[in-house]
């Protein structure tokens, strides 16, 4: 679980979503008791076979234009100010066949993008569709 109790929060908020579409669909899903496995939130069967899908929340940036943007961090650095003031830095690298697919929810709009691991293969973030 994350040091920042509202990232958790919100990646939790996606996680709800993404089951809920799941029921909608009538997909079958399962997750790990403790979130200890590395690059999957839930196994899905899509109909063709079990798939390991992550999940994240789809955020806000602002380019250099002062612009709005949305994107989801797939691998990189994430830096944060803790309580104390200090900052937290944590690096991560998904590795080849730690996911299937990508499941990015934005809580804004209620909308999901699902992405195959292919697709994301080494990019740091990827921008979502504007919808507005």
């Amino acid at each position: 679980m994350s040091d920042n109790p509202e990232r958790s929060i919100l990646g939790r908020l996606a996680e709800i979503e993404f089951e809920k579409e799941c029921l909608k669909r009538k997909l079958l899903i399962a997750s790990p008791i403790i979130d200890n496995q590395s690059g999957w939130d839930y196994i899905v069967d899509f109909g063709d076979g079990l798939k390991k899908v992550q999940v994240k929340k789809i955020g806000r940036n602002i380019n250099n234009r002062n612009q709005e943007y949305k994107t989801i961090q797939l691998n990189g650095r994430a830096s944060y100010r803790k309580k104390d003031g200090s900052w937290e830095h944590r690096k991560w690298q998904y590795k080849e066949g730690s996911y299937d697919f990508l499941a990015g929810v934005d809580l804004e709009l209620n909308e999901i993008f699902l992405f195959p691991y292919d697709v994301l293969k080494g990019l740091n973030r990827t921008q979502t569709p504007d919808r507005k």
